[in-house]
């Protein structure tokens, strides 16, 4: 769990119910350094940046320039890309004084990371 790893982790969550549920079951399980926040995910935290890592659990169609903006130098992103789900690749991306290291480090399968206004309940 990234929680016993970091002084403080960020999460964004789209949908305000589950992001309750998790902050709800990590302080009945005693941690208490997780931030949360209900949002598009694809555009990061900019109020909280910069960000030593970011680690993005849906796939994005390409790679995610908000993010990539909210690095620190010598920042890693992990992020898994692409748009068909069966041609996904997990990216490392490295901020440096001199520009972007990208390597790509696997195949995977995600769900799609979803951008844009929020859903309201209900509607739809």
């Amino acid at each position: 769990m990234l929680a016993k790893l970091a002084r403080r982790v960020y999460s964004i969550e789209r949908f305000k119910p589950l992001s309750k549920e998790a902050e709800r079951l990590l302080i009945d399980l005693g941690i208490f350094n997780v931030v949360f926040d209900v949002g598009d995910g694809s555009k990061g935290w900019p109020g909280q940046a910069p960000f030593d890592r970011i680690i993005v659990t849906a796939a994005a169609e390409e790679r995610p320039q908000a993010l990539i903006d909210q690095l620190a130098v010598g920042g890693i992103l992990i992020v898994p890309v692409g748009r068909d789900p069966t041609a996904q690749v997990v990216e490392r991306i490295v901020k440096s004084e001199s520009g972007l290291q990208r390597d790509t480090l696997m195949p995977v399968r995600f769900v799609p990371l979803v951008t844009g206004a929020l859903p309201v309940l209900g509607q739809g």
